[in-house]
């Protein structure tokens, strides 16, 4: 049975290649026709409020296809765009992009579901992946709109861009996350919300975003639901793949701040205990959050690459794992007690 499921497991690899290629022929509009590829570019150039000239298509193009947004940002600079308004598009952006992504990867599950490829296990587990990627996606657009275009640039504007005495402030006012270590957490598990005397304090993700974090958590359980009533027959990991979604939800549902980090910990432990091909990607590292390191809502579902993505990866945002042994971990959490990381690596080698 593993065998064939390997061999399902290159077939889909197969039609991610092909995917892919589908994906980058929509750089053809440049040079040729592309039927969709043109639709696609001008309706997102509409909403944009840009013209169509090569520059402009070219940096449409890198934001669908290769999920880079600096181009696009560029141009609207280039064209006058006022601060607001870039802020405004670029929000608009993010949603235009999120609709063409989940709309491809809905198309690609029903593939998979279609040639009966996998096990019944694994096309729940695709299948709830992308469930709570979708709520991880709007979560996005709120988590983007409170901390860059909300309160950094609140601290940018009150500290006239003097990025050091804004780090020096939030040092003296005791706003940084602790990890377990004593030292600063990177990333930590919390935004700043202000006081009504014009000061900041922290709040922890399900106490700033209760709706969009209240959601996750939802479809969260409704994952572990549908996991439960199902075995794994090639890799028997059911109770693994659960133990790995309940370590999630308990860490999101956390409201002390500063103990996050620990749980967050426990879920990269129950990570580096699955050992079946399939890999879900977890919010892991900082990205935008140049202050407080706030960690990115990184979620995808991948092989040796990512096969399905959501959250801040539509933003072209992609956690590198590194290799330990024959595991991947996160370069970023190897920032963590000498305690701790000796039990991670048993795990690691132990294998």
């Amino acid at each position: 049975m593993q065998q064939r499921f390997m061999k399902d497991v290159q077939r889909i690899h197969d039609e991610l290649q092909n995917r892919k290629i589908e994906l980058n022929d929509y750089y053809k509009i440049l040079t040729a026709e592309h039927p969709l590829g043109e639709l696609l570019v001008e309706n997102f150039l509409r909403e944009m409020g840009l013209s169509g000239t090569v520059e402009h298509k070219e940096a449409v193009l890198m934001r669908i296809v290769n999920l880079k947004e600096d181009a696009l940002l560029a141009v609207m600079q280039k064209a006058g765009f006022s601060e607001e308004k870039i802020i405004e598009k670029r929000a608009l952006a993010y949603l235009l992009v999120k609709q063409i992504h989940l709309s491809r990867h809905e198309s690609f599950i029903l593939w998979i579901k279609e040639k009966k490829l996998l096990t019944p296990f694994y096309q729940k587990l695709i299948e709830g992946v992308h469930y709570v990627g979708e709520a991880m996606s709007v979560w996005q657009s709120a988590w983007r709109n409170k901390v860059v275009d909300g309160v950094n640039r609140e601290l940018l504007e009150a500290y006239n861009g003097d990025e050091e005495a804004i780090v020096e402030m939030l040092k003296e006012e005791n706003l940084l996350d602790i990890a377990l270590d004593g030292e600063v957490a990177e990333p930590c598990y919390s935004v700043l919300q202000k006081d009504n005397k014009g000061g900041y304090y922290a709040l922890s993700y399900v106490e700033a975003f209760p709706l969009e974090v209240s959601e996750v958590i939802a479809r969260i359980e409704d994952l572990i639901e549908e996991l439960s009533m199902v075995e794994d027959e090639v890799f028997e990991q059911q109770s693994e793949w659960i133990a790995y979604f309940v370590a999630i939800k308990r860490a999101l549902g956390q409201t002390n701040s500063r103990k996050a980090d620990a749980y967050w910990m426990d879920v990269d432990r129950a990570w580096l205990r699955i050992t079946s091909p399939l890999k879900v990607a977890h919010p892991l590292a900082a990205y935008e959050d140049g202050f407080r390191n706030a960690v990115a809502l990184e979620w995808d579902l991948r092989l040796d690459e990512p096969l399905f993505y959501y959250g801040a990866e539509l933003n072209g945002f992609f956690s590198a794992p590194m290799v330990l042994g024959d595991k991947q971990f996160s370069k970023n959490r190897m920032f963590i007690q000498n305690r701790d990381r000796k039990v991670v690596m048993d795990e690691v080698y132990a294998s």
